[in-house]
Formats: structure tokens, C-alpha cells, sequence
């Protein structure tokens, strides 16, 4: 008689589904700044400033909520109405906050050239991409929709894995700023 096979021990991937989502989230941004980027660069040889921005952002918004959907999330079922808002809202906060990056960085460089145009946008998404995330994974490609609410689940995630949460929170926070003082000093030209 043969003995039973011992039990397999869970892989990293299930023991630590959130680091594996957030490592793939950092991937498919990625994937979605370079559709924004390349696209903007070229729009931008025929088009002003804005509307170049605005037809990237669309382009790149609706290739990396697919990517995320996919990729990051392992290809879960959405819910179309959701998707929907989702787009739409990240359009509009996206048209906004880069359009006003965008004329910001037109008042303190005279002329920047359309390769530092998309860095700088590249640059501020990096803050926007935090929520984006936390906006795909508990209510966009949320699996457990007749589960806890969003915010018990938040609370729950917060107390059991608070120490993490605090080191990641002050991690991302020390990175978005030395991306911006990066990015600010070069503007300015020190």
C-alpha cells in the first residue's frame, strides 16, 4: 500500500498574492506610460500640447486597464459597468492633473521639448498610479462582490498586515517625492 504524497507547500504567489499584484500592477504601468509616451510623441509632431495629451491618455488608459486585467489581476472577471466608470473616471482625473502638469511645466521651462513634456507626465502618474491600483483591485476586479464591503476589507487588510502597509506607505511616499525633487530640480535648472 502506498503512502500518502506529502502536502505541497503553498507558492510565493499564494502566499503573498498582494506583493505578486502590486510587482505586476508596477510591470503593466510601465507597459501603459510607454503606450502614453510613444503616442504623445508622436501626436505631438502634428498636434498642440493638450489635445496630444488627451488622445495618449484615452489610447494608454484603455490598453493598461486591459493589461492590468490580464496581466495584474490574472484575467478576472470585471464588471462591465464598472470598467466602465473606472475608464472614465481616470480619463477625466488624468485629462485634468496631467493637462495641469503639462501648463505648469510650460511656466517654468520657456520651451520644453515634447520628450520632457512626457517625462514630466510620466512622472506625476507615478502618484496617481497608487489609487488607480487600489481602485482596480477592490472595486473594479473585485472577486467578492457578495463578500465583506470595500472598507471592512480595507480595515481588515490595514490590521492584519499594518507594519507592512506603514513601511510601503512611507516607501512609495520617499519615492513620489524624489521623483518630483528629481524632476523639479531639473526643471529649474540647479
Amino acid at each position: 500500500m502506498a503512502s500518502p504524497a506529502p502536502p505541497v507547500a503553498p507558492g510565493f504567489r499564494d502566499r503573498h498574492p498582494l506583493t505578486v499584484q502590486l510587482t505586476r500592477y508596477v510591470v503593466a504601468g510601465g507597459v501603459g506610460t510607454l503606450t502614453n509616451a510613444l503616442v504623445y510623441l508622436l501626436l505631438r509632431n502634428w498636434w498642440d500640447l493638450l489635445p496630444a495629451n488627451l488622445a495618449a491618455l484615452v489610447v494608454s488608459t484603455l490598453v493598461s486597464t486591459e493589461v492590468n486585467r490580464r496581466f495584474t489581476f490574472s484575467g478576472a472577471e470585471v464588471h462591465r459597468w464598472r470598467v466602465h466608470v473606472q475608464t472614465a473616471g481616470m480619463v477625466a482625473f488624468y485629462a485634468v492633473y496631467s493637462s495641469a502638469v503639462l501648463l505648469a511645466l510650460t511656466v517654468v521651462v520657456d520651451r520644453p521639448t515634447p520628450l520632457l513634456e512626457s517625462a514630466t507626465v510620466a512622472a506625476a502618474s507615478v502618484l496617481g498610479g497608487a489609487g488607480r491600483f487600489l481602485l482596480l483591485r477592490y472595486w473594479v476586479l473585485d472577486r467578492d462582490s457578495d463578500g465583506p464591503s470595500l472598507a471592512d476589507r480595507l480595515h481588515a487588510h490595514w490590521h492584519g498586515r499594518r507594519r507592512w502597509t506603514t513601511a510601503s506607505a512611507v516607501a512609495f511616499v520617499a519615492g513620489a517625492l524624489l521623483v518630483v525633487t528629481t524632476a523639479a530640480c531639473g526643471l529649474v535648472g540647479y
